[in-house]
């Protein structure tokens, strides 16, 4: 996710994050393993349960969260 500034991430930025990983675990599309920020941008880290539904889940809460640039690099 791009950050507002290229710096660490802000308090609004940080909850955004935050509530992303939320409904990510609640929804019961994966566990987030992990997170970071700092060079203009602010990532986590998921464990999917099932790559294809998880992928599309993910954007579309990104989307209803107003996270406007989203990045997913899949690994396996």
């Amino acid at each position: 996710m791009k950050l507002q500034d290229n710096g660490l991430a802000l308090q609004e930025e940080l909850a955004l994050r935050n509530e992303l990983a939320d409904r990510i675990e609640d929804a019961g599309i994966g566990s987030v393993i992990g997170s970071g920020s700092g060079r203009g941008e602010m990532d986590i880290g998921v464990e999917l349960a099932n790559a294809t539904m998880g992928v599309a889940a993910i954007l579309e809460i990104a989307e209803e969260l107003g996270i406007a640039e989203i990045e997913i690099d899949q690994e396996d």
